[in-house]
């Protein structure tokens, strides 16, 4: 009878021993326990944390007293905190078999996330909270391999470059793999790579003859005889139980059947590192085909619309905290005694990182989970915005305004300066009979009064602020008196508007020309912003299977209204509605502003359908290109649905349109014609799924050239991270030190930029405080390029530092520190084309 063995450093010594002409002729399968948990699916968050987690681990651990030799893989830290919190029993029992070897800790996520649909931070996220919890209370420091075995929406080029950076070696996954690959070394486009392991079948197989096919077929492509199989019940835990450790046991006993072992995923690798096989090497993303139905249509396509409430939210949140973590961590270096709110940013990133589960951003859940996870949204929205005002208040407090009457400091959260119209309140002691805004050089600012509260103290306005400093701000004054002259680019007419980037011309449909004043040229090709509600032949929350027909939608009036008539904005409304949806749509041009931006409001209670709105460009020939985690990708425009973040683009040599949006994720590009998905109504997880009311904005940005040309991605998260406006008080900005009455340091001044990077292809994409440290003497400060260029570039900031490292995306030294040139408040340094590059700076 052949032993069970369970791989120690000894027996993978006598592997190498044997040689590579052993190891090639004969199958061994490398058994490993394993329960693939939904966090939620079919069933609530609450469920996992009851019964799921619980019963699963405890199941495991009892089966290793019957079974000495079992070995079991488990990812997702979110669980092991629940465990740690409900049961500190099980707890201390997987600890105990941590230590032994029988159970191994992969991943390294919080969460096994969807893998193209969160943005490149969040993935990042993951793992720095992730990896941080393992090491502090389970021990575990060393966590290199990733693990996907359920993503289905696909997976981004980027994430060998994000996760390599996260310290994985090794990537476990078991969806969408190159038709001729098993294993193989996956690179991105910055040269980053990861060896890539595709689970044989699927995971939680059952332990019977059937292994044998299964490990051929995967062999036969795979070329490598040694096999690492995943068994024991999932989705909805269990792990493995006695009818696979018996037939283990009788599959082990047969002459003609493989050698079976019980393994590790890390002794796994090691054995795979061991034979020294040049792997192939696969570049590009993962898991996105075209469908079994043609282009238009195809399996998980669906999924990029499905539960576009949730999709929308987590963009939202995802940019309130990158937002709030930067002005946090610049608030806490201004404090007289420095404090970051560490443990709140950290507890709040847990629930996003959560909801960016592969069964709920996607949402393919039940509606009891979209439920919770609203509720969820709406908690962390009031901790993001409190902690966002913690860092505003403390860095307007050092500001000197005694000069000025009424002062509103407009803050700008993005690396390059910028100009914009802000939106911004600012309420008076008397109510004033008028009054006016100067910039900190004393210039009249244009501005409109949006309205007043019922006591008429406070106004809201909007007016131009222009060339806010990068991750910076500028003060404004609102003085009472009578107001100023102000000219602006913005004139209209009965079916017309007009800046000094473009004239716009609609009917009662939609927008029906946009005529670009730099280029000379028209930008559409037809009537553009239009709206398209098609029938779906197949209610999938997964599956996006449309049947051909297409339903009526119907205007409200004639014309659309212009709602907004203003020196600083000109918005005009649609009105339409279908059988069983009632939407609105809204056109802003603004004043001195290179976008044309939408706002659409969608109460939704239609069934099988989507609805796409859809904009004909001017570009003959051109090359379509869609935003990923960190990098961008470019696909064919053959109709077919496509995921993306902030943007899609398309372009030719002379010029392009770039497509904006702040929470939505299916587009597809038909030769010239960008339409983006907007919300769906499948009934298979969720009757009801999206009834209600959906808002949410998109822009168009036409631009010369390329994409990369054209800043679209500049342009994409100023949509999504506007500049902020607070009202300050009359104050000096000064402190004195703490226990004397002797100032600490200068205020600042009227207008400042705290960090800031001189290129116009790379951009500061976070600002933190080191992971699990209190003090703002560390900050992180994250870069990527955009574009796909080498550069050296500088960048500024806000204090000389003591010292700079290079880090990994986690926060660990690198063992090779690449020259960082440090001068007067700067360093200078060089990156890499398509680099996410990460920097430890001691102040």
């Amino acid at each position: 009878m052949k032993r069970i063995i369970q791989y120690s450093a000894l027996f993978i010594f006598l592997v190498i021993l044997t040689g590579q002409a052993k190891a090639e002729s004969e199958t061994t399968f490398y058994m490993v326990g394993n329960a693939h948990i939904d966090l939620a699916y079919r069933w609530r968050w609450n469920e996992t944390v009851d019964r799921v987690t619980p019963d699963t681990f405890e199941g495991v651990l009892r089966m290793m007293q019957q079974e000495p030799d079992l070995t079991y893989a488990q990812s997702q830290l979110a669980l092991y905190e629940v465990i740690q919190s409900n049961r500190p029993d099980i707890f201390t029992g997987i600890k105990e078999k941590i230590k032994s070897g029988n159970w191994s800790v992969v991943g390294g996520q919080w969460a096994e996330p969807d893998a193209i649909l969160p943005s490149g931070e969040s993935l990042i996220r993951q793992f720095l909270i992730g990896r941080e919890y393992a090491g502090k209370h389970l021990g575990v420091r060393d966590i290199d391999i990733a693990w996907v075995p359920d993503s289905f929406c696909g997976q981004a080029l980027t994430l060998p470059q994000i996760y390599s950076g996260c310290g994985m070696k090794y990537y476990v996954f078991g969806r969408g793999a190159p038709k001729d690959k098993r294993i193989f070394w996956w690179q991105s486009p910055d040269g980053s790579r990861i060896l890539a392991y595709k689970m044989p079948h699927h995971y939680n197989l059952k332990v019977n003859k059937d292994l044998k096919k299964i490990a051929d077929e995967w062999s036969a492509v795979s070329k490598c005889q040694h096999v690492m199989m995943f068994y024991g019940e999932g989705d909805h835990g269990g792990g493995p139980r006695e009818p696979d450790v018996t037939g283990f046991k009788k599959l082990s006993a047969l002459n003609e059947f493989p050698e079976m072992v019980y393994s590790t995923p890390e002794n796994y690798f090691k054995i795979l590192d061991s034979l020294n096989i040049d792997w192939p090497v696969y570049e590009g993303e993962m898991g996105i085909g075209k469908g079994e139905s043609g282009n238009v249509n195809g399996s998980w396509r669906g999924s990029y619309t499905s539960q576009a409430r949730t999709k929308k939210a987590n963009r939202d949140m995802e940019n309130l905290f990158l937002t709030a973590e930067k002005f946090a961590a610049i608030g806490s270096m201004l404090q007289r005694k420095p404090l970051f709110p560490r443990v709140d940013f950290r507890e709040s990133w847990k629930i996003i990182l959560r909801n960016q589960f592969h069964d709920i951003l996607p949402g393919t859940s039940i509606g009891d989970v979209y439920d919770d996870a609203m509720n969820d949204y709406l908690y962390v929205k009031g901790e993001g915005e409190r902690l966002l005002k913690f860092g505003l208040e403390v860095i307007g407090s050092r500001i000197d305004t005694r000069d000025h009457e009424n002062p509103i400091v407009v803050y700008n959260p993005l690396s390059w300066t910028r100009t914009d119209i802000v939106r911004a309140s600012v309420t008076f002691i008397i109510v004033p009979e008028k009054f006016y805004i100067k910039d900190n050089k004393g210039k009249n600012v244009l501005y409109q009064i949006d309205g007043w509260s019922e006591d008429g103290l406070t106004a809201y306005i909007s007016f131009l602020a222009k060339d806010i400093p990068p991750i910076g701000y500028k003060v404004y004054q609102v003085i009472e008196g009578r107001p100023r002259f102000m000219d602006s680019d913005i004139k209209w007419g009965p079916d017309f508007v007009v800046n000094k980037y473009f004239k716009i011309k609609w009917d009662e449909t939609g927008v029906r020309s946009i005529y670009d004043i730099r280029q000379r040229k028209e930008i559409l090709a037809g009537t553009a912003n239009t709206l398209r509600l098609l029938g779906e032949k197949r209610s999938s929350s997964w599956d996006l299977m449309l049947s051909g027909e297409e339903f009526p939608i119907e205007s409200e009036s004639s014309n659309p209204e212009v709602i907004d008539k203003g020196p600083a904005r000109v918005s005009l409304l649609w009105q339409d509605h279908s059988e069983g949806a009632f939407i609105t749509r809204e056109l802003i041009l603004k004043a001195q502003v290179p976008r044309i931006e939408f706002n659409m409001t969608v109460d939704w209670h239609e069934h099988d359908k989507i609805l796409k709105a859809v904009f004909p460009a001017n570009v003959d020939s051109g090359s379509a290109v869609f935003e990923q985690p960190y990098g961008y990708i470019q696909r064919e425009n053959d109709g077919t649905e496509w995921p993306a973040q902030n943007w899609v683009d398309l372009s030719n040599d002379l010029s392009g349109v770039a497509l904006l949006n702040d929470g939505k994720y299916g587009f597809d590009v038909n030769e010239n014609v960008i339409s983006m998905s907007v919300v769906r109504g499948a009934r298979d997880m969720d009757p009801r799924m999206d009834e209600g009311t959906h808002s949410f904005g998109y822009a168009l940005y036409p631009h010369e050239k390329d994409w990369r040309t054209g800043n679209v991605t500049r342009q994409a998260l100023e949509l999504n991270r506007p500049l902020i406006a607070m009202q300050e008080n009359k104050h000096s900005g000064m402190l004195p030190k703490w226990g004397s009455l002797n100032p600490v340091e200068k205020s600042l001044s009227d207008e400042y930029s705290f960090f800031s990077v001189n290129s116009d292809h790379v951009i500061i994409s976070a600002i933190k405080v080191q992971q699990g440290n209190w003090s703002p003497a560390n900050i992180v400060l994250r870069l990527y390029e955009t574009d796909g260029r080498d550069d050296t570039i500088t960048v500024k900031l806000p204090a000389q530092p003591r010292k700079i490292i290079e880090t990994n995306h986690i926060e660990e030294p690198l063992p090779e520190q690449s020259q960082i040139n440090i001068k007067d408040r700067a360093f200078t340094v060089q990156i890499g084309h398509n680099q996410i590059r990460t920097f430890l700076i001691e102040f």
